[in-house]
């Protein structure tokens, strides 16, 4: 993308190609939102990795007739798609909307990648591998919205604001659907905030992490920095309580360990807050 933006012009053009493409990925990273751990160091390196790879393609054009052959519908477009589907059938088997809601910030990235370059005018190779046509959008055009005339690249900026919106409420539902509500039972809600004032932190945290994610007592010491007898103590509780049950066994250096997580149709974890659902 041509450095021709008033804001960008004090920076080298062959940085800004790059840096900007970052910036507005990991902008759009922090939109989609994607609950992960660790997510903004996360949305950083899928934005300086994604970006670098495809925009790599200048280094090793001359090698290939000066066609940009990451610059394509299949990097853009197809890739990303079919990532998203298998990702989408592997958490619908495994019970993980989270799987499904990054491919989906994997594929913001890489379309706004390409939108930016149609944007800017910039050539792109759309049909490569299956042929070398160059495609050069006008960069030039302008839009009367009624209040100011937006350039293509400004109108292009709102667009992936509202793209980046659009894909936030697509990759909540994933995350939302990752436990299924059974049938026929009733939900009753608490933040996090709320079940606080019944149980101590350290048990909600324990709650949540077993809500996501098979585990035995000394993943959630390491995870949490909860003392393991402490983690210990809490289970108990937990499984007497008909939220946490015995998931598996394993025989770990001679010793006997049990995995734990949550019963199914009693735990719900949605949006940073905790359901417990009772028939």
């Amino acid at each position: 993308m041509p450095a021709d933006l008033d804001y960008l012009t004090l920076i080298n053009p062959a940085f800004t190609d790059v840096g900007f493409h970052i910036l507005i990925s990991f902008i759009l990273a922090l939109i989609v939102n994607v609950k992960l751990r660790h997510k903004y160091w996360v949305y950083i390196t899928a934005a300086i990795g994604i970006n670098g790879l495809i925009d790599a393609d200048h280094l090793i054009s001359s090698f290939f007739g000066d066609v940009n052959i990451f610059h394509n519908m299949f990097v853009f477009v197809l890739i990303p798609l079919v990532v998203y589907g298998l990702a989408f059938l592997y958490g619908q088997k495994e019970g993980r909307g989270i799987y499904p809601a990054a491919a989906l910030m994997l594929f913001t990235i890489t379309l706004s990648h390409m939108y930016l370059d149609v944007a800017a005018g910039t050539p792109i190779f759309l049909q490569y591998p299956l042929s070398t046509t160059k495609f050069i959008f006008n960069p030039s055009i302008t839009m009367n919205s009624g209040f100011v005339v937006l350039r293509t690249q400004e109108t292009a900026l709102i667009i992936l604001g509202l793209l980046g919106l659009a894909f936030n409420r697509v990759a909540a539902y994933h995350m939302a659907h990752t436990y299924g509500e059974e049938q026929g039972t009733s939900t009753q809600k608490f933040s996090i905030y709320t079940v606080r004032k019944v149980v101590d932190r350290k048990m909600v945290r324990i709650i949540y992490l077993l809500a996501i994610k098979v585990l035995a007592p000394h993943e959630i010491t390491a995870i949490t920095g909860i003392p393991l007898a402490e983690v210990y103590r809490r289970i108990h509780i937990l499984v007497h309580l008909g939220i946490v049950e015995v998931k598996g066994i394993r025989y770990i250096r001679g010793r006997r360990i049990q995995f734990y997580g949550v019963v199914p149709g009693r735990v719900l974890v949605r949006n940073g807050e905790i359901y417990l659902l009772t028939h």
